[in-house]
């Protein structure tokens, strides 16, 4: 800690406690055997002036060394100051609420004990409890006050942050393209051998379109992609008026025999895992399809993790 920390904090306090003993000398305490109500009175008058010291002097010389710790954060000093009002507050209320209520029990304790003190004797358990009802409700009270002033204040603050956050979102092509993916699991797909995929039935493909899938992806048991097939390259005149596939005979291979239906298959491309969308938008773009499989490394050969597309980039 620097030294001028330590002048900030700690002066203060010596001043004030000499402002106390200063003043306590002037009360003649041993020999006013605490006889009398008036000397309570001026004791604490003492304490209080030299809270008072105490105070003024915390806040005459604090701004001399604080204002350059402070204008080293964020914000300058009134940040720094929030961020420790609530447990100053809570700490000096604490301590100036017991230290009260000691004094008090000392100075009644004192006075019962001097003889002739009987009404004050007597009642002395009552003195003592109704000290104790009194300083409960402020103690309470004093925590509570502090505590919803803080946790309000933290509260505004994130609801500030939100807005700012949702006012100015942070770029969007930072984002990982795998955050936006289809996982391999939710894709609509085939698997099947590589050696046998041609001769796999399209009537298995075609059950696999529904209004939301326009294509269905035919995967080998290692998870590699073999093709991709489109609901749109699909030939008219394999499809009756319902909607339904009547060329039941027909195979992925009698598909890729039609058109430019065989290019089309293999056209798409592979990023890793890590990747951001900006990163992922190029290697579709370099790819020149529709269709991009995430894997661990980006490489062809690991298995595939998850499926995008142009539309879940934009």
């Amino acid at each position: 800690m620097a030294v001028e920390e330590l002048f900030r904090r700690y002066l203060p306090l010596c001043i004030g406690l000499v402002g106390l003993v200063a003043g306590l000398s002037f009360l003649d305490v041993p020999t006013a055997g605490w006889g009398g109500f008036e000397k309570l009175a001026h004791l604490a008058a003492i304490v209080a002036l030299s809270a008072g010291v105490m105070v003024v002097a915390r806040y005459a010389i604090g701004p001399a060394v604080s204002s350059q710790l402070a204008g080293t954060e964020p914000g300058g000093s009134d940040p720094w100051m929030r961020q420790r009002i609530a447990p100053i507050v809570l700490t000096v209320g604490t301590l100036a609420i017991t230290a009260l209520s000691a004094l008090l029990i000392i100075v009644f304790w004192q006075l019962g004990t001097v003889p002739g003190s009987n009404v004050i004797h007597d009642k002395l358990d009552t003195i003592l409890m109704s000290i104790f009802t009194a300083t409960l409700p402020v103690f309470a009270t004093w925590v509570g006050t502090v505590l919803a002033f803080y946790f309000t204040n933290e509260s505004f603050k994130q609801a500030s942050e939100a807005a700012l956050l949702a006012a100015n979102p942070p770029n969007a092509h930072q984002a990982f393209a795998s955050s936006r993916m289809v996982t391999y699991e939710k894709i609509a797909k085939i698997e099947a051998d590589r050696a046998g995929v041609r001769t796999t039935l399209m009537s298995d493909v075609f059950s696999r379109f529904n209004d939301q899938t326009t294509r269905v992806i035919v995967f080998d048991k290692a998870r590699s992609p073999v093709f991709v097939i489109r609901r749109k390259n699909i030939p008219a005149d394999w499809i009756d008026e319902a909607g339904k596939l009547k060329a039941e005979a027909v195979t992925i291979d009698d598909y890729l025999k039609v058109g430019n239906n065989a290019a089309d298959a293999v056209q798409f491309g592979f990023v890793p895992q890590g990747a951001s969308v900006e990163q992922a938008l190029r290697a579709l773009k370099d790819s020149q399809s529709d269709d991009l499989f995430v894997t661990a490394t980006g490489q062809k050969t690991d298995p595939v993790i998850g499926w995008l597309t142009n539309d879940r980039l934009k």
